[in-house]
């Protein structure tokens, strides 16, 4: 039973994520005193007046606000995790408040500066600033909070189990192929005169000798069978851009045929290209196409250069049908970028409300570790293996981003396909744990 002077819906947003998913307790939320005081089991006081035989926890004002402003963080301590929206009480902090401002993702709102591609920069995130961003934060705190409340109670224990959830972006089908006559040409002239070992290999592939190195689901495949795992595949359908994939003709016979294959295999979702991330109607001619050639109804996305914006590009996604998004991530640093990896429904703050968009949370994508990390083996193992211990802490999902560019027969990676078999092998050592999709 949860106690509050005044019901919003910010407060019910996060009683029904804290209580009913992450805790996984029946709860009842109540501003009649009376009724709270006369009833039994586990009663949580949520404002600042002491109400005997209750677990008291003092609010400061975030959840009983409809604005959106900038606002204080100091990080205190809560024994040995890191909080902050510091009030007395029998924790030391508005632990509500806090986990709403974080999954809520309610920072994003406030800052102005972005990076070159227009996403929230992670070096402006409250995360990285205080030294939590590789913290499941928000899952840590309401673990401890079940353990508190609890210890007096015959409560069951938590059902939900660590899950490993391996996904590929499929971002370009092909490395040499599909570029078209001239423009072919002109890349062989230029390896041929610039690197003569890509100039064979390019030949070799575009006289049919070879297949393209980076058309190879069935290495793929072969991958995530050895480690008795299925895949999800995220498909890059929006055609050429800038910063989109190199195809020149998304539409034609080769990707058809090969979505579809991997469509009858298992899971695929949306990966909406770089020039969609806030038009809808791109968007939604992305997701019909990719629906059209898979033969499958697409329910999950991710977006290409993880380039959103928030509320606009949540909503777009739940205006054309999608239910879950896997972009919950930076593309420049590993950790949690909503201090959770738990899924969570979106909370539009803008609009007050909930809406029907499941959020994913992933933990990193091989070129954060490879391109702009930029770490060796050992310590690419270390962060990554650090991760993992903490989502089997709170026994949460462990989602990360590799791309079909990985498998290739090619070895120009310093954190190739060896290196993700070490990655595989190290969560293979709890299979007991793990909820195999």
């Amino acid at each position: 039973m949860v106690y509050s002077r005044f019901s919003t819906s910010r407060l019910d947003y996060v009683l029904k994520h804290i209580f009913g998913n992450l805790l996984e307790l029946d709860f009842v939320a109540t501003n009649d005193k009376d009724f709270f005081r006369s009833e039994d089991g586990i009663k949580i006081n949520y404002s600042d007046e002491v109400i005997e035989s209750s677990f008291q926890i003092v609010p400061v004002n975030l959840l009983f606000e409809k604005e959106i402003k900038i606002q204080k963080i100091e990080l205190k301590k809560w024994e040995d995790l890191p909080c902050f929206f510091s009030t007395s009480g029998d924790i030391p902090f508005d632990i509500f408040a806090a986990t709403f401002f974080l999954i809520s993702r309610y920072e994003e709102y406030c800052l102005e500066k972005v990076d070159k591609h227009g996403r929230f920069d992670f070096s402006q995130s409250v995360a990285h600033q205080y030294g939590f961003l590789q913290l499941p934060l928000v899952d840590l705190w309401t673990k401890k909070l079940r353990e508190k409340i609890v210890v007096n109670y015959d409560v069951d224990k938590i059902k939900r189990t660590f899950q490993f959830v391996p996904t590929v972006d499929v971002d370009h089908f092909y490395k040499y192929k599909d570029r078209g006559v001239v423009k072919s040409l002109a890349l062989l002239l230029k390896d041929f005169l610039f690197d003569f070992k890509r100039f064979k290999q390019r030949a070799s592939v575009l006289l049919g000798f070879k297949n393209d190195p980076w058309f190879n689901f069935d290495r793929v495949e072969k991958f995530h069978q050895k480690h008795n795992q299925k895949v999800s595949y995220f498909f890059h359908v929006g055609g050429r851009g800038l910063f989109d994939k190199r195809c020149k003709h998304p539409s034609a016979e080769c990707y058809k045929e090969a979505i579809a294959e991997q469509a009858e295999k298992g899971n695929i979702g949306l990966h909406i290209s770089y020039q969609a991330a806030s038009d809808m109607e791109k968007i939604r001619s992305e997701k019909n196409d990719l629906q059209k050639w898979s033969g499958k109804q697409i329910s999950k996305n991710r977006f290409h250069f993880l380039r959103f914006s928030l509320p606009k590009s949540y909503r777009i996604l739940q205006e054309v049908g999608i239910l879950e998004d896997y972009s919950m991530a930076y593309a420049q640093q590993v950790g949690f970028r909503a201090s959770t990896c738990i899924p969570f429904y979106f909370y539009d703050l803008e609009e007050e409300r909930e809406i029907n968009l499941r959020i994913i949370p992933t933990i990193f994508m091989d070129t954060t570790l490879e391109t702009h990390l930029q770490l060796a083996p050992d310590k690419a193992y270390q962060r990554i293996t650090e991760l993992i211990d903490k989502i089997r802490l709170v026994q949460g999902q462990c989602v990360f981003i590799l791309h079909n560019e990985l498998f290739s027969y090619e070895k120009d990676k310093r954190l190739g396909v060896s290196f993700y078999d070490s990655i595989f092998n190290y969560v293979a050592n709890f299979a007991n744990h793990i909820s195999k999709r």
